[in-house]
C-alpha cells in the first residue's frame, strides 16, 4: 500500500511547491526534492525519477515532467548540466596504447621465409 500512497502523497507536496513558487522562498518553504538520477517515460509522458529527502520514508518515485518543471526547473538544469558533463567526459577518453611487447610484422615475415627456405 505504502508504494502507491508514498508517491502520490510527494507529488502533491510538489505540486503544492509549485503552485507556492513565487512565494514559497518567502515563507520558507523547503522543497522535499533532494536529486534528479534520471529520465524516463511512463505511458507515453515525460517523466523524470526524482529521490525525496524527509519523505516519510520514501527514497525515490517517478514524477511528470512538467510537474518538475513547474516545481523546481533548476534542479532539471542541474540534472541537465550533469549529464551533459557525463557525456563529455565518456566521449573523450583516452585509447589504451597499444603494446610495445608486439614483434613487428616485418620481423614475423624474415622468421617465417627462413622456416619455408629450410
Amino acid at each position: 500500500m505504502d508504494e502507491y500512497i508514498l508517491p502520490k502523497i510527494a507529488e502533491r507536496d510538489l505540486r503544492r511547491f509549485a503552485n507556492l513558487r513565487s512565494t514559497s522562498s518567502n515563507l520558507g518553504i523547503h522543497l522535499p526534492l533532494d536529486d534528479i538520477p534520471g529520465k524516463c517515460a511512463e505511458k507515453g509522458k515525460e517523466c523524470f525519477e526524482v529521490s525525496w529527502e524527509e519523505c516519510d520514508g520514501l527514497k525515490s518515485s517517478i514524477v511528470p515532467a512538467e510537474l518538475v518543471k513547474s516545481a523546481c526547473p533548476e534542479k532539471i538544469a542541474e540534472f541537465e548540466e550533469r549529464k551533459a558533463q557525463e557525456k563529455i567526459q565518456n566521449h573523450w577518453k583516452p585509447r589504451p596504447k597499444k603494446s610495445s611487447n608486439r614483434v613487428p610484422l616485418a620481423e614475423i615475415d624474415k622468421q617465417l621465409q627462413q622456416y619455408c627456405l629450410t
